[in-house]
């Protein structure tokens, strides 16, 4: 892989006001995720530690690209085929899904449930689940519905209420306990703003 040079997600969000990243930004960088997860989960691959420390940045040659750079995903060392015998509690705790924590059985959908933390943690500046039973925090946070208007949030200003309520719904879809009910990344891909751009911008 090229060198990087505008370092991960985790390191440049702490480096937006109120560690906060722009709406139209986090869609930016959230598509071209989802491009990459795209790739890799049509080699029939799980990554399994998406997260902001794996979203690389490097500026853009051609100066085309909205934000002046592309997205990459990197660290596959946690990448495994999707098969039916997937349990290996792996992957960075606060980006887990709960399947894992559980040591059920479980398929892309983890990267899925991934990106949903990482969106949050860059609109609002915090991760959803972070306390030290994980499992039982997911459980009472998402058992009826994971719901950001009864949480207190920082205030994101280019969050306009209804693309607020957009997101809100997004996040309902993506913390769903059962994976079988959780959206898919081409479920998420339809969002407008979500829509996979012409070229792959994040790639292994």
């Amino acid at each position: 892989m090229e060198f990087c040079d505008r370092g991960n997600i985790y390191s440049y969000q702490a480096t937006r006001d109120h560690g906060l990243v722009d709406f139209n930004e986090c869609a930016y960088i959230v598509k071209s995720v989802l491009a990459g997860l795209s790739h890799i989960h049509s080699k029939n691959l799980i990554h399994r530690d998406i997260k902001a420390e794996n979203i690389l940045l490097i500026t853009d040659p051609t100066k085309t690209e909205p934000y002046g750079y592309t997205v990459k995903i990197c660290d596959l060392g946690f990448c495994r085929e999707d098969d039916e015998n997937v349990n290996t509690f792996c992957g960075t705790t606060s980006y887990m899904a709960p399947e894992i924590f559980r040591k059920e059985i479980y398929d892309n959908k983890v990267d899925v449930w991934a990106v949903g933390v990482m969106l949050f943690r860059m609109l609002f500046g915090d991760f959803p689940f972070k306390s030290i039973n994980m499992d039982y925090e997911i459980s009472s946070k998402c058992a009826k519905g994971f719901n950001i208007k009864k949480m207190k949030l920082k205030h994101n200003p280019s969050l306009s209420k209804e693309t607020f309520d957009i997101i809100s719904d997004i996040l309902i879809r993506i913390f769903r306990i059962n994976p079988e009910d959780r959206i898919s990344v081409e479920e998420l891909q339809k969002y407008k703003f979500f829509a996979p751009p012409k070229a792959t911008l994040a790639s292994i």
